[in-house]
């Protein structure tokens, strides 16, 4: 990989369903594109790292929040956006779902993996198989 190729993941996690995955990356995209493309270009917000930290502090309440979702807790999504929340409810009631279905350790170990993996580790890849 050079300098220029995005950072992706060829391969689908294992034991992850694809409703799962697409709710989860679908809000993750949603909460990049309205922090990070929000502000008008060429404005100094447009070119401030406040709008890193404040993506990169947006993931960590959501990551949050689904550890929240997989325990069936309600949850608030007053903190996000007005055009991520949504979407957000969407993808933590599909995490609530998922981890109803899904009730002994070995079947949740990989969604917990997939929402750590999205939401802690890799924050800027924001997709995880190819086109």
């Amino acid at each position: 990989m050079d300098e220029y190729e995005e950072e992706q993941n060829d391969i689908p996690p294992i034991g992850v369903s694809d409703e799962f995955r697409n709710a989860v990356l679908d809000a993750k995209n949603k909460l990049y594109n309205a922090i990070i493309f929000g502000p008008q270009l060429g404005t100094r917000e447009a070119q401030s790292l406040t709008l890193i930290k404040t993506y990169l502090k947006s993931l960590h309440e959501l990551y949050n929040l689904s550890m929240d979702a997989k325990n069936g807790n309600a949850t608030n999504v007053d903190q996000f956006p007005v055009e991520t929340r949504d979407t957000i409810t969407n993808t933590l009631r599909v995490i609530t779902e998922c981890f109803k279905k899904n009730v002994s350790v070995a079947d949740r170990i990989p969604y917990e993996n997939y929402l750590l993996n999205v939401f802690k580790k890799y924050q800027f890849v924001l997709k995880d198989e190819p086109d």
